[in-house]
């Protein structure tokens, strides 16, 4: 549900020409999902 959340709500803290670029943001969007889906084991 926190992935889902983080998604659904980029748009009110993401400004496009921000400091921020859509690859520095989906990168550790990613991280997390890929954390939550495997075994850590």
């Amino acid at each position: 549900m926190a992935w889902l959340g983080m998604h659904n709500y980029t748009y009110l803290w993401l400004k496009a020409g921000g400091p921020l670029s859509a690859r520095d943001v989906a990168r550790p969007f990613a991280e997390i999902f890929m954390r939550g889906i495997t075994n850590p084991s």
